[in-house]
């Protein structure tokens, strides 16, 4: 009776073991917290353009209803477009390549705010023009030619 009363006892304290193990693990069907998106990003200007020869480029922004400690960030796919800083309160500033192509270009920046809305900015850049024009002054008194 008491190799029967061992047994039971050793079972039950296996038992309860395996319950404490299964039950203190984490949930899976519990998600994680939601972040309600009450802030706004307001661009100054939601196109900015780059001088061809490149340079750097600032975007203004204000963010309505801000959370202490958060921060923007901005990400873009296009290669011209390097070096983002969004350190700046109130700017992103990013290096723009100089476009040495015979037609301008354009991409999109994204900037994040956790609890907003994400906004695009368009970046434009044109390029450098090679025309040529020849000025004639035929006669003090005609007018001027281009060509």
């Amino acid at each position: 009776m008491r190799k029967l009363n061992n047994y039971l006892l050793l079972g039950l304290m296996s038992l309860f073991c395996i319950t404490l193990t299964v039950g203190c693990g984490e949930d899976p069907t519990q998600d994680t917290p939601v972040v309600i998106k009450d802030s706004v990003i307001k661009l100054k200007e939601s196109v900015v353009t780059a001088n061809f020869g490149g340079g750097v480029v600032y975007a203004e922004y204000t963010i309505e209803n801000p959370h202490s400690g958060e921060q923007v960030t901005a990400t873009t796919d296009a290669d011209w477009v390097s070096d983002i800083d969004c350190s700046i309160t109130g700017a992103v500033k990013f290096n723009v390549a100089a476009n040495n192509e015979n037609s301008g270009r354009e991409c999109t920046v994204t900037i994040k705010y956790r609890y907003a809305e994400d906004v695009t900015l368009t970046v434009r850049q044109g390029t450098k023009l090679n025309a040529t024009f020849t000025i004639e002054n035929l006669d003090a008194s005609d007018y001027y030619s281009y060509t």
